[in-house]
């Protein structure tokens, strides 16, 4: 067990640093890490899963303007919710089901990252990021389209998933 935390929490450090050097110098926005929060529902234990959530929250409050916390929570919020919802209602493992997680959880982030926004306008500090309609639609119609372009590629390597 403490083998496989250890292989864990490497892996998650050279995703995290690979992924976020890479996806830093692209124009367009992705949140990719809430992509990776429903293959870690859909495909890994409950430990794995937790463990990887926390990390990249973790590491993306490290790495953000936000303050401390914030994705921390926000992704432990979306994974308990993903993970409650491919249990209980969503139990294929198809291309619709992940294309619902995944827009639940965007919804989720947007919503909760919202409210956060609202608190800290009253307070009159602006750290938070541009939430512009526009802007979430057009994040969300990328993240979808990459969202898909990842279940095919997974679906080629793996018989686990259903289209």
């Amino acid at each position: 067990m403490f083998k496989k935390t250890i292989l864990n929490l490497i892996l998650l450090l050279l995703f995290f640093f690979i992924l976020f050097g890479f996806v830093s110098h692209i124009s367009i926005y992705t949140n990719v890490w809430l992509i990776v929060i429903v293959y870690l529902v859909l495909f890994f234990d409950e430990y794995t899963a937790l463990l990887w959530t926390f990390g990249l929250g973790l590491l993306l409050d490290l790495f953000s303007i936000t303050p401390f916390g914030f994705y921390l929570i926000i992704l432990s919020l979306i994974y308990l919710i993903l993970s409650h919802l491919s249990k209980k209602v969503l139990t294929h493992k198809s291309l619709s089901t992940f294309l619902s997680l995944s827009l639940i959880a965007i919804v989720v982030f947007y919503f909760i990252m919202w409210i956060f926004n609202i608190i800290f306008n009253v307070f009159n500090l602006d750290i938070f990021y541009n939430l512009s309609f526009i802007n979430i639609l057009i994040q969300t119609l990328i993240n979808l389209l990459v969202s898909i372009l990842l279940f095919f590629i997974v679906n080629f390597f793996t018989k686990r998933l259903r289209l």
